[in-house]
């Protein structure tokens, strides 16, 4: 038998290099997802190794999340840390972001404009340290990490500067550093600590305490030491400790993302089985009198059943090996192109071992299973019938129906039913999706004729190609479904995430038009928030009537009636915020959060639903400073703030809740008339700076639709290999079928059709095929859609809207990739001699 698969495959190449094709882009694609976690894993360990210095740091208390955050320490905490018996120093850290702007007063370097500062005194630990120049002393100089200066292209002597205000003050180079390992993902800039507690604002306060312990004292000694001592108030642990725990959170993270790129790898390895099965099934029928040969002379069906399943084993076992070369050379290209346009210089891009193992198995499995039915059909088809010149007896599709029709219609009352809720629940429309999916998969053959009558109206007007394209369509509706239903999948996806996206900036766009009040905005183009001087500037300019911080987003401990505390999102309000936000109280009033604003919380009508929670009552809220039970003010129903809680900035302080970035700084102006002139003389002052923009209202609702149209641009990148992968398999399934119909077509030809009517024919029942996989992915992505909206709904999102022209665009793309997919088969067709295709049985 084993002669037997290898002369197969050999007689038969062409079958299958679209489906080796298929195989090795999924591969590719997995193996390059798979090792790219591995490399920034290992990157972002190697640079938060290099951080940690010293062999004990004391932090503020835990959170006690998951994503852990400490409180950070006192001048009083600090002192009492260095009084501890076995204590030979306690170095505060002081740390922060800082813009930064090179020698020539422009944004430093292809790694943005920002450094990470830390202070440390010299010589405390042997890392970082200097190599070149001298340390810095005092205000006004700075060391930087030797790599992060090297790729900025920064050297000893030169003058950089930090934004302060409406002001760039300088700072000279020092020096150069080096860390135990190079520093790769961060720039790093290096100050005394007292330098660096100035730039982190006041009240500074430290990050952590770096401890070394005393003569004679172990590690262990003094981490038990200090917790005696200060007890509750701080968290001790030791550098392996730190480090594991910083590389536990990012490695949370990155699989977060690792999660969300499998889905799609995913995605196309379910759009290559239908490819796979395709091929498999029609290289089973052209050789279906070679396996009853076979089994004329003895072969049992599990030898028949060998001979396809090892063609495919093979198949996938070559693909996928050539896959994972792909997979390589593709993380080699992605760190290239970050460290030349971002400045990010990842560690060794070597494809781990398990990596290509996972992938080649993957490969084999996936082509395996989509061989698995041919080679059942190959074995148990009678000998008597796989001899005849026709195909075997197609099996009728009413079972088929019923049961896809059933699922299909579970699948629409799921979503209905999500869509019904008051509290939908995403489980539900999760699975109303997947059944609605897997249905409509299984009833495709049985719509095929129907669909497929009407879609091809436009085409019948072109007798008799038009009525020929669409009957060789019909001639095998399982084919042409399967052959269709990876394009159905991927423009289901593309139409959902198109829907979803429209739905999101109209939405986006209505909330800035009906609750927020503020004429202008600023915001900074780094991760660093607006200073208060520089606020402080801009609120005393002609023309500006009131500046408010907008609104920062962070995370809390909660709980009611001693019920276990869960981790949830909470948004902190400046001040003034009843000048700019509208907050739409549907029960309370906002008066005691004005009155007491550490006291009391707003809480979103949607969790105040849910939890049965009315003002007046308490919430207990948590942080890493502590606790307090907070009395509820108002419920709100804000499409702005769709946080669980609301508090003030006095109770994020008190609670000692993690920081966040804040939302642009909004304006008001005294003469609307004036906008544009108020906006010019703010932008004028900060352009020297390089580090904020100024937007007024339109071009806010502008820029926030250019986050949603760089997400939905993500997300049809990552479906582009799916529709790639969809094209392969019309072009395959085609040119098998051209091979199937030689004699039809040389019969054609001998009545009279010419070369070119052949081609068109083939291309219109491409056409027909690809319109009906992207008609059947349209109806589809938008009732997933329809439910989508609706669930997020309390996400502020209002009702959905239809983007007809992405819609449009999407059914011409069809049509434009039905006739390129057609191509190479219409070529095919054409090449036959008139008297050979005759002859041919």
């Amino acid at each position: 038998m084993r002669r037997v698969v290898w002369r197969g495959l050999r007689a038969n190449w062409g079958r299958f290099l679209l489906t080796l094709l298929a195989v090795m882009l999924g591969v590719a694609f997995l193996s390059g997802t798979l090792a790219l976690r591995g490399v920034l894993a290992s990157s972002f360990e190697a640079t938060l190794g290099s951080f940690y210095t010293y062999p004990v740091y004391v932090h503020g208390p835990s959170d006690g999340s998951a994503a852990t955050s400490y409180a950070p320490l006192s001048e009083e905490q600090v002192g009492e840390v260095s009084r501890v018996e076995g204590v030979a120093s306690a170095d505060p850290i002081y740390s922060t972001n800082l813009p930064i702007l090179g020698p020539d007063k422009q944004p430093l370097g292809v790694a943005g404009s920002s450094l990470v500062i830390i202070g440390t005194r010299e010589g405390a630990t042997p890392w970082p340290k200097i190599v070149r120049g001298h340390a810095p002393h005092g205000n006004g100089e700075i060391g930087l990490e030797a790599s992060a200066a090297e790729r900025l292209g920064v050297r000893v002597g030169d003058t950089l500067y930090r934004v302060s205000g409406t002001d760039l003050v300088p700072m000279s180079v020092t020096g150069l550093y080096d860390y135990e390992t190079p520093v790769s993902l961060i720039a790093v800039g290096i100050t005394d600590p007292a330098f660096a507690k100035e730039l982190m604002g006041n009240p500074a306060t430290a990050v952590q305490v770096g401890v070394l312990p005393a003569a004679g004292h172990t590690d262990a000694q003094v981490t038990r030491d200090i917790r005696a001592a200060l007890g509750a108030d701080v968290t001790v642990q030791t550098r392996e400790q730190v480090s594991d725990e910083a590389n536990k959170q990012v490695n949370q993270a990155l699989g977060f993302i690792n999660t969300f790129l499998l889905v799609f790898v995913a995605i196309a390895f379910f759009v290559g089985i239908f490819i796979i099965a395709n091929t498999f099934r029609m290289s089973v029928r052209a050789e279906q009198r070679q396996f009853a040969t076979l089994r004329a002379l003895g072969a049992s069906t599990r030898q028949v059943f060998a001979v396809v399943a090892l063609q495919g084993l093979i198949i996938g076992l070559v693909g996928s090996v050539v896959g994972v070369g792909l997979g390589a050379l593709l993380i080699a290209g992605l760190t290239r192109l970050l460290d030349s346009q971002f400045g990010v210089v990842l560690g060794s891009v070597a494809m781990p071992m398990t990596v290509v193992v996972t992938s080649i198995v993957v490969g084999i499995v996936v082509t395996f299973l989509g061989a698995v039915l041919p080679a059942r059909e190959a074995a148990l088809t009678p000998p008597v019938e796989a001899m005849r010149a026709q195909e075997a007896h197609e099996k009728p599709l009413r079972l088929r129906a019923l049961l896809g029709g059933a699922i299909t219609l579970a699948g629409i009352g799921a979503i209905v039913a999500v869509v019904a809720s008051d509290t939908p629940s995403g489980a539900m429309l999760g699975c109303g999706v997947a059944a609605l999916v897997v249905g409509a998969l299984m009833i495709a053959p049985v719509l095929a004729g129907p669909v497929m009558w009407l879609l091809a109206i436009p085409l019948r007007l072109a007798r008799p190609l038009g009525r020929l394209s669409l009957r060789n369509a019909l001639a095998n509706p399982r084919r042409s479904a399967a052959t269709s239903a990876a394009l159905m999948i991927g423009v289901m996806l593309v139409t959902a995430g198109s829907v979803v996206a429209a739905t999101v900036r109209e939405s986006t766009q209505d909330v800035v038009d009906s609750q927020l009040r503020a004429d202008l905005f600023v915001s900074s183009i780094t991760s660093q928030g607006i200073p208060d001087d520089l606020v402080d500037a801009i609120a005393t300019m002609d023309g500006v009537d009131e500046v408010g911080r907008g609104f920062r987003v962070t995370f809390a401990e909660a709980s009611r009636n001693e019920a276990t505390p869960e981790r949830t999102m909470v948004a902190v309000l400046p001040s003034n915020y009843a000048s700019f936000l509208d907050l739409n109280v549907t029960d309370g009033s906002l008066t005691p959060f004005l009155n007491d604003r550490a006291g009391t919380v707003l809480v979103s009508r949607t969790y105040a639903e849910a939890n049965a929670i009315h003002p007046g009552q308490r919430v207990r809220l948590a942080g890493a400073a502590g606790q307090r039970d907070l009395r509820v003010g108002a419920i709100i129903d804000s499409r702005i703030l769709v946080e669980p809680f609301v508090i003030s900035t006095d109770t994020m302080t008190e609670l000692g809740l993690p920081d966040a970035p804040v939302s642009p700084l909004m304006l008001t102006v005294t003469d609307e008339a004036k906008v544009a002139t108020v906006k010019r003389a703010i932008a004028d002052k900060l352009e020297p700076l390089h580090t904020y923009q100024v937007l007024d209202r339109d071009e806010f609702k502008g820029q926030l639709a250019d986050q949603v149209n760089t997400v939905l641009g993500i997300l049809y990148a990552l479906l582009g290999l799916s529709i790639v992968i969809a094209v392969l398999g019309i072009v395959n399934t085609l040119s098998l079928s051209i091979s199937e119909r030689v004699r039809e077509i040389g019969l054609l030809r001998a009545v009279g059709m010419s070369r070119s009517s052949v081609a068109t024919m083939v291309v219109m029942e491409s056409i027909l095929i690809s319109v009906f996989g992207a008609f059947l992915g349209l109806c589809l992505g938008t009732f997933v859609a329809f439910g989508l909206c609706d669930y997020l709904k309390s996400q502020g999102l209002t009702d959905m809207v239809l983007p007809w022209g992405t819609l449009v665009t999407l059914a011409i793309a069809a049509i434009v990739v039905g006739a390129l997919a057609a191509i190479a088969p219409a070529l095919k067709a054409v090449r036959y001699r008139l008297l050979d295709a005759i002859a041919r049985h």
